[in-house]
Order: C-alpha cells, then sequence, then structure tokens
C-alpha cells in the first residue's frame, strides 16, 4: 500500500461528529507509510463549521475539491421541514386538500430526483475529480468514507474503471439497518422510500460491498449485522473500525484524583456538572426526555445541587424539552477544541444512544478525558462494552427513569464526598486512539492488498459516459 486517496464529503471547514474519522486518516495514513490525499467537496452544504480543523490536516497531505451543486444548509433544512410538513419549532403542520397533495407530490419528486440523498449531485464531479487523481498520483487504494451513502456508487464506479484499485468502503454507520431509520433531515431523503427504491439502495449496498476488498463499520455488532445480511461474500472482507480520539486530548493522568471541584454552590455544597457533547433531537435515539425525568424526580436539595450543560445543536422538536428549565445551560455549536476544554470542568460527561448496536462518536473524546461517563445507553450493548473494557463508567437503561435517577443520586453522593467515581484502565483506552485504529485498518488493508496480488494488473477501462456530462469542479 503506498498512494492512498481519501474520499469524505465530510471534511473541514465543516464541523461535526462524521469529520474526525477523515481527519484521522489524512492525519495517520501518512505514518503507515502512505502518500496520502483527499477528495472532497468544495463548498460543504452541512450544518456546523469548524475552520479551525483544518489545522490538523498535514501539510503534506493534498486536499482536492469538486464542485457540489447544493444549496446551502439552512435553505435546504427549510425546504425540507416545509416538504415533510413540520414548522421550525418542531410542530406538526397540517396542510390539507390541494396544498397536501402538491406538498406530497414535490417531497416524491425531491425523494426520487436525489436518490439516494442530496450529495448525490456531487457524483459526477467527484467521480471525473476522483479519475485524474487515480491517474496522476498513480493510487493504489481508495477509502469512501460514508455517510452520505451516495459516495459507495463513487467507490464502485471508480472500482469498475480502475480494477487494479483495492477499495475500502467505510462506514461510520450501518446504512441500511440503522441509518435510514433514524434519518430525516434536508440530508437524508430516505423518510418516503417506495420498494423499488428500496431495492436500489439494496443494490447499491452490494454492489460496493461486492467490489470493495475490505468494508469496514464502526462497531462489532454491525460487523456481524453485515456477515449475517452478505452471507455469500467472504466473512474476512468485513472488519471494524471504530471511531477514536485524538492523543493530544488525553487527560488519563487525571483518572482516580480526587474530582474537580464544581463551579458555583448551592446549599453550601459544590455543583455536580454533568456535560453533554453533541448534537440533541427528540428522536427515541438521542433524546434527554428519560435523563431530564430522572433529574426532576430527585428529591431535593440534591436536584437543586446538578447543573447540566449541553454543548451542541438543539433541534427545533427537541427544544422544547430544555425551555424554562432550571439548572441547564446551553452553549450551542462551539468548535470542537472549545467543546473538549469545557469538557474538562464537568464531574460527569453524558451519553444518549439508545440503540444497542452503535457507539456514539462522543464516547470516545469522554474516554480521552479521564471523566466518568454515564451512558444512556442499552446493557450489554456495544457502548457498554466499551464501558466496562476500559473502565470508564456506566450503561444504564435509557429508558429506565428511576434506574438513571438512581446513579444520579449514587454520584452525587460520592462526588460530594470527594470520592473518584472511575479509574479507567489507560491501556484499554488508548486502544482507541486515531492512530492505534487507523494502523489496525493500515494492516487489514495490507493483508487484503496481499490476497488480491496479480489478481487485477494496473489498467483503466473504459470511461462511463457520466463522466462527460458536467465540468471536473475545478
Amino acid at each position: 500500500m503506498r498512494n492512498v486517496l481519501v474520499i469524505s464529503y465530510l471534511f473541514p471547514p465543516s464541523g461535526g461528529v462524521g469529520v474526525p474519522r477523515a481527519i484521522a486518516y489524512s492525519r495517520y495514513f501518512p505514518r503507515e507509510g502512505c502518500r496520502t490525499f483527499v477528495l472532497t467537496v468544495r463548498k460543504p452544504s452541512t450544518a456546523y463549521h469548524d475552520p479551525e480543523l483544518q489545522k490538523l490536516v498535514p501539510p503534506e497531505v493534498k486536499v482536492y475539491r469538486a464542485w457540489n451543486p447544493e444549496p446551502p444548509y439552512r435553505l435546504k433544512d427549510l425546504l425540507w421541514r416545509r416538504l415533510a410538513g413540520r414548522k421550525r419549532d418542531g410542530a406538526g403542520a397540517s396542510p390539507a386538500g390541494a396544498v397536501a397533495a402538491l406538498t406530497r407530490a414535490l417531497k416524491r419528486a425531491a425523494v426520487r430526483g436525489l436518490f439516494p440523498d442530496v450529495q448525490s449531485l456531487w457524483y459526477p464531479f467527484a467521480l471525473r475529480k476522483a479519475s485524474r487523481i487515480v491517474r496522476r498520483h498513480a493510487i493504489d487504494t481508495v477509502i469512501v468514507i460514508a455517510p452520505p451513502y451516495s459516495l459507495l456508487r463513487i467507490g464502485s464506479a471508480l472500482k469498475r474503471k480502475f480494477p487494479h484499485l483495492t477499495l475500502v468502503t467505510d462506514l461510520r454507520d450501518d446504512w441500511l439497518g440503522y441509518y435510514v431509520s433514524q434519518s430525516d433531515g434536508p440530508s437524508d431523503y430516505s423518510l418516503g422510500w417506495s420498494e423499488s427504491e428500496w431495492a436500489k439502495a439494496r443494490e447499491i449496498e452490494r454492489s460496493a460491498f461486492e467490489l470493495s476488498s475490505i468494508v469496514s463499520i464502526a462497531t462489532p455488532p454491525w460487523v456481524q449485522e453485515l456477515r449475517q445480511r452478505y452471507p455469500d461474500l467472504p466473512p474476512a472482507k468485513f472488519v471494524c473500525t471504530t471511531n477514536g480520539y485524538e492523543p493530544q486530548a488525553e487527560q488519563l493522568e487525571q483518572a482516580g484524583a480526587t474530582p474537580a471541584a464544581g463551579s458555583g454552590t448551592v446549599h453550601g455544597k459544590r455543583l455536580t456538572i454533568v456535560t453533554y457533547f453533541g448534537t440533541l433531537n427528540a428522536s427515541p435515539v438521542y433524546s434527554p426526555a428519560a435523563y431530564l425525568a430522572a433529574l426532576d424526580s430527585l428529591p431535593e436539595p440534591v436536584r437543586s445541587g446538578f447543573e447540566t450543560r449541553f454543548i451542541g445543536r438543539v433541534t427545533p422538536d427537541c427544544r422544547p424539552l430544555l425551555s424554562g428549565r432550571a439548572g441547564v445551560r446551553e452553549y450551542g455549536f462551539l468548535t470542537k477544541q472549545r467543546g473538549l476544554d469545557l469538557l474538562k470542568e464537568a464531574n460527569l460527561l453524558l451519553l444518549i444512544a439508545t440503540n444497542a448496536k452503535s457507539h456514539a462518536g462522543k464516547l470516545f473524546d469522554y474516554l480521552a478525558s479521564g471523566k466518568p461517563i454515564i451512558a444512556l445507553s442499552p446493557p450489554g450493548g456495544a457502548i457498554d462494552q466499551v464501558l466496562r473494557e476500559t473502565r470508564a463508567g456506566w450503561c444504564v437503561d435509557p429508558f429506565n427513569v428511576t434506574a438513571i435517577r438512581d446513579l444520579l443520586h449514587m454520584c452525587h453522593n460520592r462526588l460530594q464526598a470527594g470520592e473518584a467515581l472511575v479509574s479507567p484502565e489507560p491501556g484499554a483506552v488508548r486502544r482507541y486512539s486515531w492512530p492505534q485504529i487507523v494502523r489496525c485498518l493500515a494492516e487489514n488493508i495490507r493483508t487484503a492488498e496481499e490476497r488480491s496480488c496479480g489478481e487485477h494488473p494496473m489498467q483503466e477501462t473504459a470511461e462511463p459516459a457520466l463522466l462527460a456530462q458536467g465540468n471536473n469542479g475545478r
């Protein structure tokens, strides 16, 4: 493995949960002896922007950008909410008669025309640019990071055009088994798919997996899920590449020390600061409703001894849950570094992810902090396994308000007594640092290349007619 092209829609100056994976590949594949190149969009149409993240990309990594003919994110958000029949405050809007029929027709047209997602508009321009990069830099390996899942088509097209390529399809989430059911926004047009569109999605996924030397996904349960979904494909093709954390964020030397004092006091006692870092919404997967109900059920003065800080975007449908609540501070979206700095002030870190097979990207930044983690996630699930392995916190049934209340009460009492709540295992935590994770993926790619050595000599097939359309994105 010598020359690697990473294709990712999400890349700085975009911010948010999907960006660290692409940054980490650009940072740490060069340490594995690879000349690394990145292809991303010219003007990212994303909810979050964090230009400071560009400083993490090594100067020797060449970043190419292809034109993406999309409207700005705010406009996409507004249009999709109108088509989906929702007002900006999250309340339902119920048009009737001819207006309702027109809205349904427009939504169907959007779903059909932008299938499988709005980022498919980038496809012809990205494919043309990627083909030029492959030729110019003698690319050996292409890593396509999804979501968005329209990028699977780019990887498949490149593999057909350049059969010598080692194609790695890298999934942050399971598309058809998880992501589709949780998505309903201006970048995710899966809601309302017809059976024919589901069939096309399954065809896109299968084609990408068949053409890939490696299919990498973020949790062990999802690896097993994909192996079961495609039992005719070699099981060794499916590997786990978790999310991770940057080593410079590591604060493990604080683990086991006396817990940090809260900022301020109530009834002469230190505040217990609980911090959540990430987007909040009202979906069953990421809703803070159970946590807030558990807080409300605590006795006074324990309840007033908590301060909960939410760092990140709060979607309109979730805002009523936080409105007017004492002891809650909203910071909105912050740069990642500012968010990590605020984690240092917390006594407890809150994680909400109610799907047993998924991780949350913030889990790994939490691990690096050395702070105790309260995860509202199914016991025995993927997150619980990580917390048990690292001894970094607790997993509690995300819908059991009584269990959440009891855990909060216990933590508060022990903190007031000056006790340390957790003692993370540094070696176990460091297995989730990005250099370790990328090294493991690089080894999996080398193994796959050795298996396929000599199967596809360097050659180029006829260029698809689609590439003749549009400009080259420069």
